[in-house]
């Protein structure tokens, strides 16, 4: 099974447009994952929605899904999570609100934005002196506990970084990166 995982779009409907059509290129793909945090940036929130209302992927929400969908629009909100929430329809937050935290896309393969239990902390990596670095493989493997033993392969998006990490005795953690922000 081919598996295409993207994450972390951002509202930058050109870059989703741009590797939708790469895949195709490659000769597309079984199944197409979104890892969340697909609309919040201060490009074309409304369009990425309706680009990927469209493919109706299985998709996880991210941070600034959840912020667009459900926090108010004041002082403490992020510009580009403002910005995004003004354009979108009340529908359309609705639908970014609903979308799980984890999900399974197939046997032994889960699917989350940030970590399986938290929407905004990292994953495989810590903050030191603001910069983010590798987090220990015990504190990976800590925050991994919440992943069903079962678990093979974990796609994660959130630092905006690709990495595919080997989890000794535990899953692969594969991170695409960032379509719509890349470092």
């Amino acid at each position: 099974m081919r598996i295409a995982v993207l994450a972390d779009i951002h509202g930058n409907v050109l870059a989703l447009d741009a590797v939708l059509d790469d895949l195709r290129r490659r000769g597309g793909a079984d199944l197409t994952v979104n890892l969340g945090d697909s609309v919040s940036g201060p490009l074309w929130p409304r369009e990425t929605m309706e680009r990927l209302q469209a493919l109706n992927l299985p998709t996880v929400r991210g941070n600034h899904d959840r912020r667009v969908a459900a926090d108010p629009a004041d002082d403490t909100m992020w510009p580009s999570d403002v910005y995004a929430q003004e354009r979108l329809t009340e529908a359309q937050r609705q639908v970014l609100f609903a979308q799980p935290l984890t999900l399974e896309i197939a046997p032994g393969i889960i699917a989350f934005h940030a970590r399986p239990d938290h929407d905004e902390k990292y994953l495989t990596d810590t903050i030191v002196n603001g910069q983010l670095v590798r987090a220990p493989l015990t504190a990976i493997r800590r925050r991994l506990k919440a992943l069903d033993p079962a678990c093979r392969i974990a796609l994660c998006g959130h630092s905006h970084r690709a990495e595919l990490i080997r989890v000794p005795d535990g899953p692969v953690i594969f991170n695409p990166g960032s379509i719509g922000c890349p470092d």
